[in-house]
């Protein structure tokens, strides 16, 4: 039998085997009557020595495993991904809109404010802004990455030192989009999800985005025409949407470095918050790289059921959670909150009450059962399908969600 290298690939010789071979080598030195147990210094010195070679076998096969995705660990793993322009996703912090309560006229500087829960996880204010009519509302960031910074909404109830002018914080929504450090598994099957042929096709640049630190949703849209387009794209130009708490300049940098030579981004458009930033290449000359902001949209859901006697009221939390699973959102199940923000309706789908009442068919006791939609704050009455602007994104987080049992 052939060990290492073969063509069925890299065959292990163990321990086992090791020892045998070693043992028939020694019997044909020293001769059948030499004592090889384990009660003879050759012996032991075989058995010592079979066991570091097994090692070095071992070593070898990880060497060899390393070239292949679906085998590498680790920095290997991670070396592997690299040839196809992928890197592992690191750890994201989370994003949060809090709303300060204060004296009209007070300045909030960009930066300055560190908002935190009871347990002390903390935010930082991303913007500037004055207190008007006693409030004012900015996004936050989490100060630390990883999922423990998902918190529920109205938890961030305090300041983590005193400031002058603001008396109260809060969170209307819980906070969103953080994540731990991708795991080998993610990191494989996201490499083997996008198939990326070019590190300038459109699903090239939107992996790179989802790359990018702090960016929760995007999408990548082109114009292939010799036309602007009805959306204000201009001929052969890309489009690009994007959505978290990333920095402008990181979003730049990852689109001028992925879009193909001679495109145009878009540059027009009455939708959506286009941003710019001005890039300098290797020679110094400056390129305007442009972007549209992409925009979250609140959804009230409401839901009706008709039961049976296999109906328990638990099901009314795993209802929830399966709305908020379609649509994006985060839920809430004995104080562990679970994000599904980056799982659910992609920027420009619709939500449909069809594919959310889909997601019911294995809860038990259900007879029938009806899902309406509106656009937060209105109440949800028969409405059954909500239309995504394409720059537009759906959430629902569980308390938007309303269970109505008959």
């Amino acid at each position: 039998m052939g060990y290492g290298i073969t063509s069925a690939g890299f065959v292990i010789k163990d321990e086992a085997i090791i020892l045998s071979e070693m043992i028939t080598d020694a019997q044909n030195l020293f001769g059948l009557t030499q004592d090889l147990t384990y009660a003879d210094p050759i012996g032991q010195t075989l058995a010592i020595a079979s066991k570091a070679l097994a090692q070095t076998w071992q070593a070898l096969e990880d060497t060899y495993n390393s070239f292949y995705v679906d085998q590498a660990e680790g920095v290997s793993l991670d070396r592997v991904v690299a040839l196809r322009g992928i890197n592992r996703r690191s750890a994201q912090k989370a994003d949060v809109v809090l709303t300060y309560s204060g004296t009209n006229g007070t300045i909030v500087l960009d930066g300055n404010i560190i908002s935190q829960t009871s347990n002390g996880i903390q935010f930082v204010n991303i913007g500037s802004g004055i207190i008007s009519s006693g409030v004012l509302s900015l996004p936050n960031k989490s100060v630390l990455t990883g999922l423990s910074n998902i918190v529920p909404a109205g938890t961030i109830n305090q300041f983590a030192f005193p400031v002058s002018g603001l008396t109260g914080v809060t969170n209307a929504l819980a906070s969103a989009n953080a994540l731990d450090i991708e795991t080998d598994p993610e990191l494989r099957l996201r490499f083997q999800e996008l198939g990326i042929a070019g590190g300038s096709s459109v699903p090239a640049i939107l992996g790179a985005l989802l790359q990018v630190d702090g960016v929760s949703h995007a999408h990548v849209y082109e114009n292939t025409t010799n036309s602007t387009d009805a959306y204000g794209r201009t001929a052969h130009s890309i489009e690009a949407l994007v959505y978290g708490t990333m920095s402008d300049i990181d979003v730049a940098t990852c689109l001028y470095n992925t879009k193909p030579a001679g495109i145009a981004m878009r540059s027009s458009g009455s939708s959506g918050v286009i941003k710019s930033y001005a890039i300098l290449d290797e020679n110094g000359d400056s390129h305007t790289v442009y972007w549209t902001v992409a925009g979250q949209v609140l959804v009230n859901v409401k839901v009706s059921i008709t039961k049976n006697s296999a109906w328990v009221t638990a099901n009314e939390q795993i209802v929830k959670n399966r709305v908020v699973e379609i649509i994006g959102g985060t839920t809430t199940v004995a104080g562990v909150l679970t994000d599904y923000s980056n799982q659910g309706l992609a920027i420009g789908e619709n939500v449909l009450s069809w594919e959310i009442e889909s997601n019911f068919d294995d809860i038990t006791g259900i007879d029938d059962i009806s899902v309406a939609l509106a656009l937060y704050p209105s109440t949800p009455t028969s409405t059954r399908k909500l239309t995504m602007s394409y720059y537009q994104f759906a959430r629902a987080d569980d308390n938007q969600i309303t269970i109505v049992v008959t």
